[in-house]
């Protein structure tokens, strides 16, 4: 009689079940993952709560860890991802790099060799403290049975607390199976940071004397409400909206003090919007890389503007930039705070304000234009028409690659959550996010774009959605080269094309492989008739999208890169 076995006869409790008990305690209803001998008792566990949980199960662990940070993303709940040991712990990292650079909240259970054999580099061993410690909040092994209820919930607490991210927690193999008596189990506790009083002080008195502010939106946590709020103190307080990199949809983009996002390749108005600016309220964002032009529009440490600076992980404020006032609140906290204030500015001040609102958006709407008709295929016009077609909530998820700057530029996102993208720029993440947006949200338009080397990366998903029909339309932008490193080759290294090159399988064949819709695109014209055909189909449809290696983006040309060198 096996260990299990015993302790099932005594109807007696076994860790793994007590696991499972506190994740449904947590609200927990959704998991992704692979299964591996290492939790086989939480895979019986979750058997017996199969009515109150689903297990999504994956083709490789770094598209369950995407699927998992994605499905975070969409519901502002805590993703929770099981996979084995070592090869499934270490291909589930990447996952657990996007949720840390893009501050989403990601519990990650991983199995572990029993303690017995411990520390002997046993089969799959491997020091998971060591391997996350750079990435994830922390990593929670739990060694003693009788604490398995709390180390779970303390594992959701830090999660979602602060500035959120990705905790691990380790499952030795003998904890699995011993057994626990039954004691109360507790739930997280979301923990609001929110402004105080001599923050929103200090604040009026800084924005009542700025002739040129700019308000830079970003983060996480954003919702209708929020949205709807900031939008109200924008508009009382003639402030022109940048949002920063990759947060698009934070700020309706057709509204009239929209100027734009901040991201490589940005517009140069906005670029000049930022460095122009005399005080600039930073929401909710880091102030990245990307975002502040390798920290030249917004100097570091010291900027030339009067900055302040709002996020809700107090351990970033001060990290990177020494602003004129740091305030520690979530996104929606300061939001309400925000939410009425006009202070009464002189006429004249307010005027120009408004004028410069005025241009800012004016700027924006003519980076919106693009006209080249020496393209077949013109992706600008492929982003107008899904635009004119498609609900203003539709989920646009994309991976990384220069093809995503067609969206960067030519969508507009108009509410917050429809924006499902890597803030880090990790490659495959178009397909399983899309897939978690489709899961989650099952009566909302879902829409995946790709580059063809970013799609193949986690293409094997696609029988997550075609098992179940999910109408998600996987959109390939097919020029069979890795292009954002061709483009950076042909600067470093003009002319010198070497290893950016990619052979592509027949898209519409692999698209009825999987029971897809497939087709093939090869003009600007042809693209309406194919999207109405995939939006018609009940179930995943592929589109690729036939471009020329030659259009590394919106702006750049392989000869010409290779002309100016």
């Amino acid at each position: 009689m096996s260990n299990l076995q015993a302790l099932e006869n005594t109807q007696t409790k076994t860790g793994a079940q007590e696991l499972i008990e506190a994740l449904l305690v947590n609200g927990v209803d959704t998991i992704f993952g692979i299964p591996g001998e290492s939790f086989l008792a939480h895979l019986e566990a979750m058997r017996e709560q199969e009515k109150a949980l689903t297990f999504y199960v994956n083709r490789h662990e770094g598209g369950a860890a995407f699927m998992a940070e994605a499905y975070s993303k969409l519901t502002g709940k805590p993703g929770v991802l099981f996979v084995s040991r070592f090869p499934g712990a270490t291909n589930a990292s990447i996952g657990l790099g996007v949720a840390h650079e893009d501050s989403s909240p990601l519990v990650l259970f991983v199995g572990q060799v029993d303690q017995a054999v411990a520390g002997r580099e046993s089969f799959q061993e491997i020091d998971y403290t060591g391997f996350f410690g750079g990435i994830a909040k922390r990593v929670f092994v739990i060694n003693d049975v009788s604490r398995v209820g709390e180390i779970v919930t303390a594992a959701f607490q830090l999660a979602v607390s602060g500035r959120k991210g990705p905790v691990v927690v380790v499952l030795p193999h003998d904890i699995q199976l011993e057994a626990v008596g039954k004691y109360q189990l507790r739930s997280y506790k979301h923990v609001f940071n929110a402004p105080s009083h001599h923050d929103l002080t200090a604040l009026t008195s800084m924005l009542t004397k700025s002739a040129r502010p700019l308000l830079l939106l970003g983060g996480v946590g954003w919702n209708k409400l929020a949205q709807s709020q900031i939008v109200k103190f924008a508009e009382d307080n003639a402030l022109p909206v940048v949002n920063a990199s990759r947060r698009n949809d934070v700020f309706p983009n057709d509204h009239q003090n929209y100027a734009g996002v901040a991201t490589v390749n940005m517009n140069p108005a906005v670029a000049n919007l930022i460095v122009e600016s005399d005080l600039i309220i930073a929401l909710g964002c880091r102030l990245d890389e990307m975002t502040t032009g390798r920290y030249t529009l917004i100097k570091a440490p010291i900027p030339a503007q009067k900055l302040v600076h709002i996020y809700p992980g107090s351990a970033e404020l001060g990290n990177v930039y020494q602003a004129d006032l740091l305030i520690n609140a979530d996104v929606c906290e300061m939001t309400e705070s925000l939410y009425g204030f006009n202070n009464l500015y002189e006429l004249p001040l307010l005027e120009e304000r408004r004028a410069r609102v005025l241009a800012a958006n004016l700027k924006y709407k003519e980076f919106l234009h693009y006209e080249n008709n020496s393209l077949e295929l013109n992706l600008a016009k492929v982003i107008e028409h899904m635009q004119a077609v498609l609900p203003q909530d539709t989920i646009v998820a994309n991976g990384a690659g220069n093809n995503a700057q067609w969206l960067d530029r030519f969508y507009q996102y108009r509410v917050p959550g429809t924006k499902l993208t890597s803030f880090c720029g990790s490659m495959g993440y178009g397909v399983p996010a899309a897939i978690a947006a489709k899961l989650v949200y099952p009566d909302r338009s879902v829409i995946s774009w790709n580059g063809d080397g970013c799609f193949q990366m986690n293409m094997n998903e696609l029988i997550v959605a075609a098992a179940r029909r999910l109408q998600i339309i996987f959109l390939i932008v097919e020029n069979g080269t890795y292009g954002t490193i061709r483009q950076h080759q042909e600067k470093n290294y003009p002319c010198h094309k070497f290893g950016t090159d990619i052979e592509n399988p027949d898209f519409v064949q692999l698209a009825a492989a999987y029971n897809c819709f497939g087709v093939r695109v090869n003009s600007t014209e042809a693209f309406a008739e194919a999207f109405a055909a995939a939006r018609a189909y009940e179930g995943p449809a592929i589109i690729a999208l036939k471009v020329q290696p030659e259009i590394l983006s919106p702006t750049e040309r392989v000869s010409s890169a290779c002309k100016m060198n």
